[in-house]
């Protein structure tokens, strides 16, 4: 009885933290603790990873990958994304299954590269620091 609970409890974080997963990537890496808590999380459940890989990936399909969208913000979220699936997962097999959509998205923007220059080269952008 004990071991179903706790494994009921941890499924129910997993599902709570997973509803928040875009808010957690945009906000990386101040919410660091969060990610490491949801990844102790997804190791003690690992039937969980196929939700959270589903569900990561209609969140960035659905707020992320419309025209709408700064192409900027767009690099900022998926190196952030990234890091926090290479953080829950260094495998990287999550990043391949759910960044897929992001990167196809991103190439068939016209204005890609010359983001990408621009961070590369301005010393306050991310890419540069990296």
């Amino acid at each position: 009885w004990s071991i179903w609970c706790k494994s009921h409890i941890v499924e129910c974080f997993v599902q709570c933290r997973t509803s928040e997963i875009f808010s957690l990537i945009a906000e990386y890496p101040d919410s660091h603790p969060a990610v490491t808590e949801l990844s102790h999380c997804l190791e003690r459940s690992s039937k969980m990873y196929p939700y959270f890989a589903q569900a990561l990936q209609d969140s960035l399909t659905q707020r992320l990958l419309h025209p709408g969208a700064n192409t900027g913000q767009i690099l900022e979220v998926y190196i952030n994304t990234i890091k926090v699936l290479r953080h829950i997962d260094p495998s990287d097999r999550l990043i391949v299954k759910v960044a897929e959509p992001v990167r196809t998205y991103l190439r068939g923007r016209t204005d890609t590269i010359r983001c990408i220059i621009t961070n590369l080269t301005d010393q306050e952008a991310e890419l540069y620091q990296e």
